[in-house]
């Protein structure tokens, strides 16, 4: 049997949850285009794509342009948004 001082079990514990609070992005925060390209798995033209069609909104000033991750979360979350029916949605269909 395993015996732990109550101590030295908290501190364990504390430094557990520092660790995965500060390795996991928060959820209200903003990313690149960029980065949440790559989180989407679409290119960052898509991203620019879905802001100039109001799926996404803009944030940042001048060149620094940025998105919700938690926009970004709701709009992937959605069954009729999913990243390739939005990517499918960029480009027109010409002719048969």
């Amino acid at each position: 049997m395993i015996s732990l001082d109550v101590e030295a079990l908290r501190a364990l514990i504390r430094d557990a949850v520092r660790e995965a609070l500060s390795s996991s992005p928060r959820a209200d925060g903003y990313e690149s285009v960029t980065e949440a390209a790559k989180r989407a798995d679409v290119s960052p033209g898509t991203i620019r794509a879905w802001i100039k069609a109001g799926k996404l909104a803009r944030y940042g000033a001048g060149r620094c342009l940025r998105v919700k991750r938690s926009e970004l979360d709701t709009l992937l979350a959605s069954p009729a948004e999913s990243p390739e029916a939005l990517a499918r949605a960029r480009f027109k269909v010409v002719g048969q």
